[in-house]
């Protein structure tokens, strides 16, 4: 009897910490087209609310029937030194993004993001920079997002002295999920009033089709969870 619980609750356990990728836009780019800032102010410069985003186009197929459990993308600076300081991430997720059109808001947030280094480099054309890029992730409060098409903008910053980065490109190598290196991305910067660039398109306004390295993981939903745990116990009996 014993033993058999073990088994079930191992099961349960492994699925509950396991995420997988959902939608991946894929590997940073050795390359990217320009330095599209992603930072967001919570209480410094140049105002509180102020915000960069590079939005990226994605489709959400749910077909594990998961939820939302993490977000994130690929992040580097621009003077050869790793990006420091981040304390500060924020996230949207939209439909209906367009050429001066936001759309509608489906789901945000904000936290303390997690950076870890990563084996790739990157290079601004015409830069003499070549820089290490982090991928920078924040765990977010697990929920469903119905299968659809979406857009996803990730920016990084600090509450305090205002650490900034910029998103890496991706060509959409080991990518998972779509569209991949369609070359579709929509730029917004402002805080609703102040809007230099007021979801201009990348391609038309800096000169070349341009993908931001994001990522969306999973975890089981609640359900899926215990199901697994039954199925263990089960299968330890059927064992016996």
């Amino acid at each position: 009897m014993f033993n058999r619980a073990v088994v079930g609750v191992s099961a349960l356990t492994a699925l509950t910490s396991m995420s997988r990728a959902d939608w991946n836009a894929g590997d940073p780019s050795p390359t990217s087209l320009v330095p599209l800032a992603a930072f967001a102010w919570a209480t410094n410069a140049p105002f509180p609310g102020y915000a960069a985003y590079t939005f990226d186009n994605f489709t959400w197929t749910n077909f594990n029937g998961g939820m939302v459990d993490t977000i994130g993308g690929y992040f580097m600076s621009s003077v050869g030194d790793p990006i420091s300081g981040i304390t500060f991430a924020q996230w949207e997720i939209r439909t209906g993004v367009s050429v001066g059109n936001g759309g509608t808001l489906v789901a945000s947030g904000s936290g303390v993001p997690f950076l870890s280094s990563t084996p790739f480099f990157s290079q601004f054309i015409g830069s003499a920079a070549v820089d290490p890029v982090a991928r920078v992730e924040l765990d977010v409060p697990d929920f469903a997002l119905a299968p659809g098409n979406y857009w996803l903008g990730f920016s990084i910053g600090d509450a305090g002295v205002g650490a900034t980065g910029y998103v890496a490109e991706t060509i959409g190598t080991n990518g998972i999920g779509g569209p991949l290196d369609d070359g579709n991305a929509i730029y917004f910067q402002g805080d609703g009033t102040v809007n230099p660039w007021n979801w201009v398109d990348v391609n038309a306004t800096w000169g070349g089709p341009m993908d931001a390295a994001y990522f969306i993981t999973e975890v089981p939903a609640p359900g899926a969870a215990a199901l697994l745990g039954v199925a263990g116990l089960l299968a330890a009996r059927r064992r016996r």
